[in-house]
């Protein structure tokens, strides 16, 4: 239900009791508001911005000795974290008054004065009820959301733990039954499991020590291919060194060059580096590259 009206209070009545963090915040917006509604001239500017950045810094601190610390933290929230929402309330249906207030005729300035004010009264808590209301729409909305994330959320985290589990069989450290049919399966199944996993990293462990000789190999031989290129680029510069001369004394003494220009020919073609074999651990954690002489198999560097 909705709180009383209380036109004469200084200070407002929320019709949900809130939570701690809730009413916290609420507090703050509510001393927040009523200073830049006393400090509305540029005098006071200056004063507004400073308790304004006071009051941020208040509200941090109170949040965080409360449920909802992780807020206001560098640290990861999990599924533990909880906002309780207060939807669980009803709200009272509007009704239109009995007397309509139309019907009411003013004789005196006072009563002209009064019947303005209640005008406005009820307008404001018209506005504040449908204000109310869309509120907790919105406040049921957002538990939906929040307890599907969160589920979500405790849905991750268990995977992540059993998937390290640390090589157990049951790491939640609830009780079992040994002897029993369900429990014979999971040892099976795990054994099964541990023996399939040493079996593959034979295989990686293999994998890596072939492609490594392979690798060497290929690092001896592509060695041997740059310096027979780089010996055949100095020959071929060389050559042509000598042809050029050769060629401007036979302009200079009149007389015709039948020797040929050198040609630098077809250089040795870069040899295929091994491939990398891609293996089922590495694709759990990102892909394996062997990051040696990247770039090497370019066959113009040497």
């Amino acid at each position: 239900m909705l709180a009383p009206s209380k036109e004469t209070s200084t200070k407002s009545y929320l019709p949900i009791a809130p939570s701690t963090p809730v009413k916290i915040l609420a507090n703050a917006l509510q001393r927040m508001s009523t200073q830049l509604s006393d400090n509305g001239d540029e005098e006071h500017s200056v004063n507004s911005s400073s308790s304004t950045q006071e009051d941020l810094e208040t509200i941090i601190k109170q949040l965080a000795e409360t449920s909802l610390s992780k807020l206001v933290s560098s640290t990861p929230m999990n599924s533990q974290t909880d906002l309780r929402h207060a939807t669980a309330h009803t709200i009272s249906p509007i009704k239109k008054s009995r007397t309509s207030i139309t019907n009411i005729h003013p004789t005196t300035t006072n009563e002209v004065l009064l019947l303005a004010a209640l005008h406005e009264a009820e307008a404001a808590n018209a506005a504040l009820k449908k204000r109310v209301i869309a509120l907790q729409a919105s406040n049921i909305l957002n538990e939906m959301y929040c307890a599907k994330i969160r589920s979500q959320l405790a849905h991750q985290e268990s995977k992540k733990q059993a998937g390290n589990n640390g090589g157990k069989i049951l790491g939640d450290g609830l009780p079992r039954l040994l002897s029993g049919d369900v429990f014979y399966e999971r040892v099976v199944q795990f054994e099964e499991a541990q023996t399939r996993a040493a079996a593959e990293k034979r295989t990686r462990t293999e994998e890596r020590k072939r492609h490594a000789e392979a690798l060497a190999d290929w690092k001896k031989l592509e060695d041997a291919r740059k310096a027979e290129n780089k010996a055949r680029r100095e020959h071929y510069h060389e050559a042509l060194k000598i042809w050029e001369s050769e060629k401007a004394r036979a302009k200079e003494e009149k007389w015709k060059l039948t020797e040929k220009k050198p040609t630098l020919g077809k250089l040795i073609a870069a040899i295929p580096r091994p491939k990398v074999i891609v293996t089922e651990e590495c694709e759990s954690d990102g892909e394996c590259f062997d990051l040696d002489d990247i770039g090497s198999c370019a066959s113009d560097e040497y």
